[in-house]
């Protein structure tokens, strides 16, 4: 993935971080997917009901969807924490329905690591299956 690629999603996905609704975990997590028409993001939203919420991933994905983009490619998850924010399964599926061969930039404070979408979830859920 380009350098500058991987700076623009990694500031969006910071600069979008402040806006997360974390009052359980307190930990803001921002997100900046970028398609094939352009960038877009998202941030966590937890609610009293778990289930309720949504991860920064997913709204960023359902984001670019709204507007059009249906192809991703890269993405940047960015936790304000000492961890790395590996995305949680059901992101994991949503992303690959969109992009199998998506790269996702895993960033939290002092850290930075970039792997592919396929490393996380080696078998995914396809439409294919149901044909």
């Amino acid at each position: 993935m380009e350098e500058y690629l991987v700076d623009s999603l990694v500031k969006r996905a910071k600069d979008v971080a402040a806006n997360a609704f974390v009052p359980t975990s307190n930990i803001a997590v921002g997100a900046a997917i970028a398609g094939e028409n352009d960038v877009y993001v998202g941030a966590a939203v937890e609610c009293a009901s778990a289930s309720a919420g949504c991860c920064a991933e997913r709204i960023a994905l359902y984001n670019g969807l709204s507007a059009g983009d249906s192809k991703f490619f890269a993405l940047a998850v960015y936790q304000d924490s000492d961890y790395l924010p590996y995305p949680c399964g059901t992101c994991l599926q949503a992303l690959s329905e969109f992009s199998a061969d998506m790269e996702i930039v895993l960033v939290s404070r002092d850290d930075i690591k970039i792997v592919d979408l396929k490393q996380l979830l080696p078998h995914s859920v396809s439409w294919e299956q149901f044909e």
